[in-house]
């Protein structure tokens, strides 16, 4: 978040906007608020135990051969985008209809 927020204040210094650091964190902080950053965890942890999830099933549901060690991988990687694709869309809708 911390690393986001001074990138943005770069890009809009960069582009030579006339915007003081202090009315930048002031902005910052009426516009978030808590539930944001909760929302952002919650994703975070979600997101990761979805990949693992994903990505263990893939590995260990069968016995693999040395040749299809790729084979898996790439599944669980095609799997993994897709499962969170579809969480992050469960997620905008919980954030902007709920």
């Amino acid at each position: 978040v911390l690393i986001t927020a001074c990138s943005t204040y770069l890009f809009a210094f960069f582009q030579d906007i006339p915007l003081m650091p202090q009315d930048y964190i002031n902005q910052l902080g009426n516009a978030l608020g808590w539930q944001d950053f909760v929302l952002i965890s919650l994703k975070t942890v979600t997101f990761g135990a979805v990949i693992a999830l994903v990505c263990c099933y893939c590995g260990l549901s069968r016995p693999l051969q040395i040749e299809q060690v790729s084979q898996a991988a790439t599944t669980a990687v095609v799997q993994s985008v897709i499962a969170c694709v579809a969480l992050d869309m469960l997620f905008i809708v919980g954030y902007y209809f709920v």
